[in-house]
């Protein structure tokens, strides 16, 4: 092809024709102009590629993610749930606790322990935030719930911390002062009369009505909840 234009460009000079060698040299420069154009216009749709590629890679793993989340937190609230069933029990039966069943009170003691907490997987998240790759999410509904994925998580996870400080710091010390049972395992109070006084004392009754409260906060008209359990949802729908 080279050799080609070499030799047209010989004739067009021979006979001294300067104008039509202008022209030529012309077509020329527009032609590697052309050629310059085509090839920025294959790397930028390679690029385009490339990110698109990356783009769907990272919205299946977001999908992945948030429904693996989507379970644990159905499985936080249910544990949650059942505490308060505990509790309810508890409440209900107290303090006539000599008559209970044993097996039954071992366990809704054990139960009214349970601190389940919702740790959810946040690695494709925390990947993007630090690598400040949102823009590459070009769904603008997806990206706006990715930026407050954090914030409502940490909202929501304040919920419970308070609930689980309640649960350390008073629930726990009070058996350990009036029991000489292990907590670890509340069966063992039913081998010692002794405990059950600890358990039908008005404190212990008042620490179950507070116990109980701190956990429907949880779950019960909870906007943090509310908002969490749509953010979740509506990733996982914008990522399918």
């Amino acid at each position: 092809m080279i050799k080609f234009f070499r030799n047209i460009r010989q004739n067009i000079i021979n006979p001294n024709r300067v104008s039509r060698y202008i022209l030529y040299a012309l077509g020329e420069i527009i032609l590697v102009v052309i050629g310059i154009l085509i090839a920025l216009q294959i790397n930028n749709w390679n690029d385009k590629r490339k990110e698109s590629n990356k783009e769907r890679s990272i919205k299946s793993d977001l999908n992945q993610e948030f429904t693996q989340n989507w379970f644990q937190l159905d499985t936080v609230l249910n544990a949650h749930l059942s505490t308060i069933k505990s509790l309810d029990w508890l409440i209900g039966k107290f303090p006539d606790y000599e008559n209970a069943n044993p097996d039954s009170l071992g366990y809704h003691l054990k139960m009214s322990a349970s601190t389940w907490t919702f740790n959810p997987s946040q690695a494709t998240v925390r990947s993007l935030t630090n690598t400040s790759s949102f823009d590459i999410i070009k769904d603008e509904r997806l990206r706006k719930q990715l930026i407050q994925w954090q914030d409502l998580y940490d909202d929501f996870s304040e919920e419970e911390e308070q609930s689980v400080q309640f649960f350390t710091t008073i629930y726990v010390p009070y058996f350990q002062e009036n029991s000489s049972a292990e907590w670890i395992s509340p069966f063992e109070i039913m081998k010692n009369p002794e405990d059950l006084t600890g358990l039908q004392s008005k404190e212990f009754h008042n620490l179950l009505l507070l116990r109980r409260i701190s956990m429907k906060v949880i779950i019960e008209d909870n906007p943090e909840l509310v908002n969490i359990r749509r953010n979740i949802r509506s990733i996982i729908d914008l990522t399918e």
